[in-house]
């Protein structure tokens, strides 16, 4: 396996300070400290924070894509959506927020590019959720009310905010829960 590179490393913690304290509870020096760096050797391949969170949320994004698509193929709709809660699962079990879910606690302070990102993670995971929905009503599989695209929403809203109230319990177990009440939600009722 390749040694990671510093900007890689950079990253990787930020990521982990971003997810578990949030976007602005943390500083380049910060990030210097906990590589044992010098502060200038971050702003060498991040001149501004706003650099920084650029290039996590594309990070993540790409490989959050890459997880959804993992749990896309050759399966049954209910399988994926079950697939896709477990995604956030490992997240509270490692005792960390969806990175674009924390960003959007800090939402307001982010630069305009920042918080194009993290909406642009939102729309595409709405897309897919609601996608896999219209799939797995159109099959037979699930069963809801409305829209599926209010449904994709309310589901992402529903895991997002789980994620919060996990971290404040000290529960992440409460993920399981809600898998268990999305699937009992999107059951297709028996004759």
């Amino acid at each position: 396996m390749a040694t990671k590179t510093t900007k890689d490393r950079l990253l990787d913690e930020a990521e982990l300070l971003c997810q578990t304290r949030g976007f602005n509870a943390f500083s380049f020096k910060a990030l210097a400290e906990a590589l044992e760096i010098k502060t200038a050797s971050v702003h060498y391949h991040f001149p501004t924070k706003a650099d920084l969170g650029l290039a996590l949320v594309q990070r993540y994004r790409e490989r959050f894509e890459s997880q959804v698509a993992r749990v896309s193929s050759g399966r049954s709709s209910r399988d994926r959506i079950a697939s896709y809660v477990d995604i956030f699962a490992r997240l509270a079990r490692s005792h960390r927020l969806c990175l674009c879910g924390s960003l959007a606690g800090d939402f307001a302070t982010l630069s305009d590019e920042v918080q194009g990102e993290v909406r642009d993670y939102f729309a595409a995971s709405e897309a897919w959720l609601e996608g896999v929905l219209e799939a797995g009503r159109t099959a037979g599989e699930v069963s809801f009310q409305g829209e599926a695209r209010a449904t994709s929403r309310v589901l992402i809203g529903m895991l997002e905010g789980t994620m919060l109230s996990a971290r404040a319990s000290g529960s992440p177990n409460r993920l399981r829960d809600t898998k268990r009440w999305i699937l009992d939600f999107l059951a297709v009722p028996t004759p």
